[in-house]
């Protein structure tokens, strides 16, 4: 099976991974706790956070566990996400890469999808990434060569 990019499918529009409807019913089946506090509009807790995180990222994945997930995939996910809780905020579930102000991505989904796909890969599922960290040149080590 080959990596399918979001881009093969439609750009620009991410409806296809997820809707609110769809969210509230993997709420409803699978974390009654989250569909209660849904219903009474109640804040979430920090593992409520994460426990939505974790359903959203395994529903989206559950199709096509190769699909790779760009920040606007992340952008659309945290917009769901605000249409079924009005009280979150998006900025929990993800927070892009800006230079030296967030050095890295971060969040509840980024979080969850990274997860998710490094027990795929611990289970042979998806292949390890063969890039490798560049060795740091001692000083020492450049005399010598140079000499």
């Amino acid at each position: 099976m080959e990596v399918v990019y979001m881009s093969q499918q439609r750009d620009g529009d991410y409806t296809w991974l997820l809707t609110a409807e769809y969210l509230i019913q993997i709420l409803e089946k699978n974390d009654l706790n989250l569909y209660e506090k849904y219903q009474k509009r109640w804040l979430l807790t920090n593992a409520d956070r994460n426990n939505l995180a974790r359903l959203i990222i395994t529903a989206v994945l559950s199709e096509n566990y190769r699909l790779e997930l760009p920040r606007n995939a992340m952008f659309y996910l945290c917009q769901v996400i605000t249409e079924v809780f009005p009280k979150e905020d998006p900025s929990v579930y993800f927070t892009p890469q800006c230079g030296s102000i967030v050095p890295h991505s971060k969040g509840k989904l980024y979080h969850a999808y990274h997860l998710f796909r490094s027990k795929l890969r611990e289970q042979g599922y998806l292949e390890k990434s063969t890039t490798t960290r560049r060795r740091r040149r001692r000083y020492a080590n450049f005399q010598n060569d140079n000499l």
